[in-house]
């Protein structure tokens, strides 16, 4: 048939067909029949189009043409896949000798952007493959051997790092061998530069900075880490011994503020050197110095009478309104029906455990601002603040309408386990609520 009437004549007919059908509907595989033949005509202009641009070497274009020619245009399909092959081969060719032409300008760059977009188009081919690895490993002997007659050694060992990440570069078993051989030398001229800034220059940091740029060229190597190692280990010995004579001379004679002053110069350092033994045993021992706050120690017993705190600022100040920190403040306080003055000592008590690990006990006893309210309705009656080591009396203080200067207090507690604080005396008011005569504050243990 298509011998005897054009593609033009067979269109008309199928287009005719079509009409007709969509009037009748008698030929329902005419409207696909005619899709293909569209289809098909279309496949075959780009055959042409390809054999046009394949004579003008247009390779790409001539591909690009030849794989539009679909398998259902069985007159032309195998004959462009043919043609295709051939594109390819020439255009492969012309991209090589280009390349090499430009090799040969000397023009490295040029050429391997040229097979470069080679590959965007036909893409990676063993004979791109085989170009890549002589020019690459070309320009690496090049570079590499360059940077040993300028004994540019830095130079050389990167480029030889970023040859062998390279998978277009082939490293010969000599240049192997060169490499090791630089590498060590260029170990060794580190250390020596490091061991000048560090020994002769005390300057931990530029030596260690040195030594870790070596690094980021070579990776991981022993010598290097070594020597990394030794450095920290001298220089936080070295600091150790600075930062333990500097506590100690803030320690001075072993007053409160002196060793809180050597306390805090070996916990800024602990943020530098966290595992040092030296630092924390000092930062132990000076603890040892530092005096607590019995109103924040463990106690073994307490009496529910006997108050830790207030909030009251007429018993946290004293009858001068001398106002103390209310939460270290102890005094008796209750609430019992009918009674207009108490003595509460055994009601009103607490007890430590000091394990004989404390020395002395120091602490102030006033007498409260709200006793001034009593008028004279107390007199004759007296708080009292008593304090006990293992059942002896070691203090007594008598608080009465009289006395009016706060007392301040030290006892020795050498060899006490048991350290018992006793309050005596209250005054109710109309709503029976407990006045404590006599408090205390700011008492401290002291190991030392």
């Amino acid at each position: 048939m298509e011998g005897k009437i054009s593609e033009d004549e067979i269109s008309k007919v199928f287009s005719t067909l079509e009409e007709v059908n969509s009037q009748l509907g008698f030929l329902p595989e005419i409207k696909e029949l005619n899709a293909n033949l569209a289809i098909v005509k279309k496949s075959k202009k780009s055959f042409e189009q390809g054999k046009v641009f394949l004579k003008d070497k247009c390779y790409p274009k001539a591909i690009e043409a030849f794989q539009g020619v679909v398998a259902k245009d069985t007159e032309y399909y195998k004959k462009a896949q043919a043609e295709i092959a051939k594109a390819v081969d020439s255009y492969e060719s012309e991209i090589l000798s280009l390349a090499e032409k430009m090799l040969a300008a000397k023009d490295s760059k040029g050429a391997i952007s040229v097979v470069m977009e080679g590959e965007c188009i036909l893409g990676e081919t063993d004979k791109f493959a085989d170009f890549f690895y002589k020019i690459y490993s070309q320009q690496f002997v090049e570079q590499f051997d360059d940077f040993l007659v300028k004994n540019d050694k830095l130079s050389a060992l990167k480029v030889y790092d970023e040859a062998k990440r390279n998978p277009y570069i082939a490293i010969s078993p000599q240049q192997v061998a060169k490499y090791t051989e630089i590498k060590n030398e260029y170990i060794q001229e580190v250390i020596a530069k490091a061991e000048v800034l560090f020994m002769e220059n005390s300057d931990f940091s530029a030596a260690m900075e040195v030594l870790k740029s070596a690094e980021e060229v070579l990776g991981a190597e022993p010598e290097l880490a070594a020597q990394q190692g030794h450095y920290e280990f001298l220089y936080e010995e070295n600091s150790v011994e600075k930062i333990l004579s500097e506590a100690k001379s803030a320690f001075g004679d072993g007053e409160e503020n002196g060793c809180l002053e050597a306390m805090n110069i070996i916990k800024r350092s602990l943020s530098e050197f966290p595992n040092s033994d030296q630092l924390n045993k000092a930062l132990e021992h000076y603890e040892q110095y530092v005096p607590i706050n019995l109103a924040m120690f463990d106690y073994a017993e307490k009496t529910d009478y006997f108050v830790i705190g207030t909030s009251n600022l007429d018993i946290a100040r004293d009858v001068n309104e001398t106002l103390y920190n209310d939460s270290t403040v102890v005094y008796l306080y209750g609430r019992k029906t009918g009674l207009e003055s108490i003595d509460q000592g055994e009601e009103s008590n607490i007890i430590f455990y000091l394990d004989r690990e404390y020395t002395k006990l120091t602490g102030t006893v006033y007498r409260p601002y709200q006793t001034l309210a009593f008028g004279d309705n107390w007199r004759g009656i007296a708080g009292r603040f008593e304090i006990f080591g293992d059942g002896m009396l070691l203090y007594s203080a008598i608080i009465t309408e009289d006395t009016f200067e706060a007392e301040k207090f030290e006892l020795d507690l050498t060899g006490v386990h048991e350290l018992k604080i006793e309050l005596r005396g209250a005054w109710t008011d109309f709503y029976t609520n407990w006045r404590p005569l006599a408090a205390a504050t700011d008492l401290f243990l002291y190991r030392f």
